[in-house]
């Protein structure tokens, strides 16, 4: 795991075995495609807790992605708003990118590992619990 002793409580309360992440790559790695996914993944495998645990990570993802639009209404405004959208780009949007693409990996390579950054405050705010669905 990473090391850190609260992250690594959070991730074992998950209890998470080898069946149910071989069962569950594939929609693990669905959960990460927008809301969609996330309800996709969600509704058809929820008893599965490491597609639970993907669904949970990408939920965090999406929060992220509806904030950035909120930003990006900011570029209306003229001249300043093609400045806005490039930073925006360069800060928000290429890092949330990497982030959809780390997930996926994640969730298809059978891994439980949070997102970089935003994994942790799923993990914190425990937005779909584990044993909730069951």
């Amino acid at each position: 795991m990473s090391g850190l002793p609260e992250l690594e409580h959070d991730l074992n309360h998950w209890d998470i075995s080898p069946e149910e992440i071989e069962q569950g790559k594939a929609m693990a790695a669905v959960a990460y495609l927008g809301l969609a996914g996330f309800l996709v993944a969600f509704l058809t495998a929820r008893e599965n807790r490491f597609v639970l645990y993907h669904a949970q990570q990408s939920l965090v993802l999406v929060f992220a992605w509806m904030l950035s639009g909120f930003v990006l209404f900011l570029t209306v405004i003229p001249i300043l708003g093609l400045l806005i959208m490039v930073l925006f780009w360069l800060f928000i949007g290429v890092p949330l990118i990497v982030l959809l693409i780390v997930g996926i990996t994640h969730g298809a390579g059978g891994l439980v590992k949070p997102l970089p950054v935003l994994g942790r405050l799923g993990l914190k705010l425990g937005l779909l619990k584990p044993n909730e669905f069951r």
